[in-house]
């Protein structure tokens, strides 16, 4: 019997040593393009956070929440994206939510 509140806490725990950040890191980016429909060039992240809040087993996989906040020079992108992550590991974005905010 598996107790899916400690493996949740072991992958909340351990999530950067087995998904490919950098990977994570531009799905997220475009998701946030997608959903704010707009143009986001990549040399103009100044800074891009994620982090996983969440993992939900399923019976194919995952369903995991990731965390965002990207900052370019003029404003910073909040949003988490709800991703699909599929035992062999294929991911597919179930939404994305996220708001602009202007840099003050």
């Amino acid at each position: 019997m598996i107790l899916k509140n400690e493996i949740e806490k072991l992958l909340l725990k351990n999530w950067a040593n087995f998904l490919d950040i950098k990977i994570l890191a531009q799905l997220v980016l475009s998701y946030a393009s997608e959903h704010l429909s707009i143009t986001i060039d990549r040399s103009q992240v100044q800074q891009n956070k994620i982090k996983v809040s969440k993992f939900n087993i399923v019976a194919e996989g995952f369903i995991l929440w990731v965390d965002f906040t990207i900052t370019r020079q003029n404003d910073t992108i909040i949003g988490t994206s709800e991703l699909f992550l599929y035992n062999n590991g294929e991911i597919l974005q179930k939404q994305t939510i996220a708001k602009l905010h202007p840099n003050i």
